[in-house]
């Protein structure tokens, strides 16, 4: 699994949602929703479930403590 380089969670998750090529693609390989997502991506969730983050880790082929 590959490190990703921005910094903070929203930055993380954002750079997952363009290894696969935007938000929708991202919610198809999670099943989490658009706004859900965008939530994470702009810090508005304060404490994210960790199986989102499981789902997310795993979709972009990233560890979770990278995620």
């Amino acid at each position: 699994m590959e490190k990703i380089v921005q910094e903070g969670l929203g930055g993380r998750i954002s750079e997952v949602r363009d290894r696969l090529g935007g938000t929708r693609n991202l919610t198809e390989a999670t099943g989490i929703s658009q706004s859900y997502l965008s939530r994470l991506m702009n810090g508005v969730v304060d404490n994210p479930g960790i199986q989102q983050l499981m789902k997310i880790a795993a979709a972009g082929n990233v560890s979770l403590g990278i995620v």
